[in-house]
């Protein structure tokens, strides 16, 4: 073999991106506090400049008008403006945003109340965005049922459905496995092509799944991207700044299952919105908040009441604290009802492990220059075994198990250890760990 044929590892690039803030009218901006989101400037505006051509990151109006919509109660009619009193903004949806921060505003006038958690948000059945709407319309299909396990799935689709890859496949639930109480509540049931599914396995329906490799299912669960209509087509549209997947993979056309319904796809955009909320609702002062009132056809008329709280109750009823150090030796997962955390990020069956205290020791060790994950897996691997919560035949089962699982951790954060000690890098870190 000559020298020529062998190939030289490529330096991963770290793009000049950045994110683009949104805030609400009504609050201070003496600090970070009063964000309602942000979104990564992967979008891209073509100008001149002194005569040459010449592009500036930036973030899709569209995207960012009904994402501010779903942090406000589903409001479509709302608009955005550079300063808190400024004029409106007059842009198409495709323009580009290229500003530092924004103002969402709201018909009803600047005190307007936000959906504090995934949780209470309530889907909006029949009053979809209009391009969300009309892309629906022009591919809705009702097939037969079809088997839900990740095999069929898989087999379904073929490859990886944004990179068109075959190894590492992996079966990714859009609206996640374990908002299956939001999922029950706002009566998702109904778009489900297989009737016969009951109790928790509605939410593991073949049209709730697609393929996607396993490093891009992790950055998926991470709500590092989301799913949006563009010009026509389903595109994936990452959302938090990444290393590499944003630069490659943002804006990419993705073929679905026609039996994929697009409902599923737009709660899975509201999950990734509004799992940036958390800060909003626990720092800063009193808050309007819309909450959910419990009745018992809550999936077909849910009632909504706006309530303004202080910050410790906002963080109480919200995102109340689950010290793990106190919770019971043994518990399972299937049952829990704690507020959603980054074990979310890594679904591999209903009996996940316990990988949050992991991905945070790892995190923390890629900061401080060492690579100790090998020896977190292991005890994880260990703790997980004594917890019981796997259905293995033997230890050797639940170790090997919790390896591969541990792999995904590591894969999500070792885009980490590139930045080494770039402090501009450590705020992005901080909110994948603070995800939900």
């Amino acid at each position: 073999m000559t020298k020529e044929r062998l190939r030289e590892i490529k330096e991963p690039m770290v793009p000049p991106l950045d994110y683009i803030y949104f805030k609400h009218p009504q609050y201070q901006d003496f600090d970070t506090s009063n964000v309602l989101l942000s979104l990564a400037t992967y979008d891209t505006k073509k100008y001149e400049e002194q005569g040459m051509p010449s592009e500036r990151a930036g973030v899709d109006y569209g995207t960012a008008l009904i994402a501010c919509g779903i942090v406000a109660g589903n409001v479509w009619d709302g608009w955005l403006s550079e300063t808190k009193d400024g004029k409106r903004l007059e842009m198409q949806k495709d323009d580009i945003l290229t500003g530092r921060a924004y103002y969402f505003h709201h018909p009803r006038g600047p005190d307007y109340p936000v959906v504090p958690s995934f949780l209470e948000w309530v889907f909006p059945h029949n009053n979809l965005p209009p391009d969300w709407s009309r892309l629906l319309d022009a591919n809705r299909i009702i097939l037969r049922a079809a088997s839900n396990t990740s095999v069929s799935v898989i087999q379904r689709d073929g490859s990886c459905r944004l990179s068109g890859e075959f190894d590492n496949l992996e079966c990714a639930h859009i609206v996640p496995k374990r908002s299956i109480d939001w999922f029950k509540r706002n009566g998702m049931r109904r778009y489900n092509p297989n009737k016969n599914l009951m109790l928790e396995a509605i939410i593991n329906d073949p049209a709730n799944t697609f393929a996607l490799r396993e490093d891009i299912h992790t950055c998926f669960d991470t709500a590092a991207f989301a799913i949006v209509p563009k010009l026509g087509f389903w595109v994936s549209y990452f959302i938090l700044l990444t290393c590499n997947k944003g630069n490659a993979y943002h804006n990419t056309k993705m073929t679905l299952a026609p039996e994929i319904p697009g409902e599923f796809l737009f709660a899975r955009f509201a999950w990734a919105i509004l799992n940036q909320v958390k800060d909003f609702i626990q720092y800063g002062p009193e808050r309007l908040v819309l909450c959910r009132v419990p009745s018992e056809n809550d999936g077909q008329d849910a009632k909504i009441e706006t309530k303004k709280f202080d910050t410790k109750t906002l963080k109480d009823k919200f995102y109340p604290q689950q010290s793990r150090q106190n919770s019971p030796t043994k518990r399972s997962r299937r049952n829990s009802h704690t507020s959603p955390s980054i074990v979310d990020a890594f679904p591999l069956s209903d009996n996940d492990c316990d990988v949050e205290s992991t991905a945070v020791a790892t995190i923390q060790a890629l900061k401080e220059g060492t690579y100790a994950w090998q020896k977190l897996e292991q005890e994880a691997a260990k703790r997980r075994w004594d917890e019981d919560e796997v259905c293995c035949g033997d230890e050797q089962e639940a170790i090997d198990e919790m390896a591969k699982r541990q792999k995904r951790v590591y894969s999500w954060v070792s885009d980490g250890a590139s930045r080494g000690q770039d402090s501009s890098y450590a705020s992005q870190e901080h909110d994948l760990l603070s995800l939900h």
